[in-house]
């Protein structure tokens, strides 16, 4: 997960919190330290770089270690610890309430992950692998734009709200609705593709659910398809090859910062080997973005043939 996702993801839940302390009811019974405390647990993921650069030795050891807050089994027992200090510095009522509201937060957090092809990683890091039903885009912005004019008509028009909230909820839980049926159409007929040895995905491309990516990812290439719900027939797919020399990429893989970006960090990556003279190159983009017009994320490691020196860059361009 990069930054941009954990920001629109935060971004989301915040205004979703804000439009549930919009009603009557809600604000009544949780108060302003509620929102408080819930707007700490949506932002409480960000933790993780604080506490990676806290606790690495160097900026190889930075950029290889996997993220904490970011997996519920840490995160909760971040907040149960929270939580049982609270209760002992003013009073186990109290306690309880900080507990519930920052799992209120963080949960609505991971939910929203989990609805994007980002995904949230359920056991990490004890385990790989991320849970994800990608019926939403990366990000949500559309969701994200309706949360936030919502937000602002509701404070621009107090007495409106009772009117406003439900009709923003009912909009976003349409919103959802549309993308969980056009995931549901697209994953039937792409049963079809399916391969023995190669896994089909299905996810939202781009921001708005107007257009999906049909992705068939095999041991050595990716099937790429572009389609909408009313695309008929499937078109023929863009092969990708994932490696252009895997021998060297195998051997590459044994450095930390490498494997977790490739493993964890990308979702699909592709990666591209050089050699010239002393140097190796390795360019690691995702399958989307294998486009030289309007570039992506880009990993790049540059590194003598020994491995010992090595430079390492990070480029987004999402």
């Amino acid at each position: 997960m990069i930054e941009r996702d954990l920001l629109l993801n935060a971004a989301t839940a915040l205004l979703l919190g804000c439009l549930a302390w919009q009603h009557e009811a809600v604000s009544r019974r949780f108060g302003r330290g509620g929102l408080l405390l819930y707007a700490l647990g949506a932002l409480l993921p960000f933790a993780d770089p604080l506490l990676a650069y806290g606790s690495s030795l160097d900026r190889i050891e930075l950029l290889s270690r996997p993220p904490l807050m970011q997996a519920p089994l840490l995160g909760l027992l971040g907040i149960a610890v929270l939580a049982v200090l609270a209760g002992v510095a003013v009073a186990p009522r109290r306690g309880l309430a900080v507990g519930l509201g920052l799992a209120a937060g963080y949960g609505t957090h991971a939910a929203l992950s989990a609805l994007t092809p980002t995904g949230w990683p359920l056991l990490a890091p004890f385990r790989g692998g991320r849970i994800a039903l990608p019926i939403l885009p990366a990000g949500h912005l559309a969701l994200l734009a309706l949360l936030f004019v919502a937000v602002m008509l509701g404070e621009a028009l107090p007495r409106r709200r009772g009117w406003l909230v439900p009709l923003a909820g009912s909009l976003a839980v349409a919103f959802a609705l549309a993308g969980a049926v056009q995931f549901g159409v697209l994953s039937y007929r792409a049963e079809n593709l399916s391969t023995p040895g190669a896994t089909t995905h299905v996810y939202p491309d781009g921001d708005w659910l107007l257009h999906w990516r049909i992705l068939l990812e095999g041991p050595q290439r990716y099937a790429l398809r572009r389609v909408t719900l009313l695309t008929e027939p499937l078109p023929e797919p863009r092969v990708v090859p994932r490696w252009n020399d895997e021998p060297l990429f195998l051997k590459l893989l044994g450095d930390p910062v490498v494997n977790r970006y490739y493993f964890e960090v990308f979702q699909h990556p592709v990666v591209r080997l050089d050699v010239s003279g002393a140097h190796i190159t390795l360019l690691m983009q995702e399958v989307r973005d294998q486009s030289p017009q309007v570039p992506g994320r880009t990993f790049y490691l540059e590194s003598d043939l020994s491995g010992r020196n090595r430079f390492y860059q990070l480029q987004r361009f999402n």
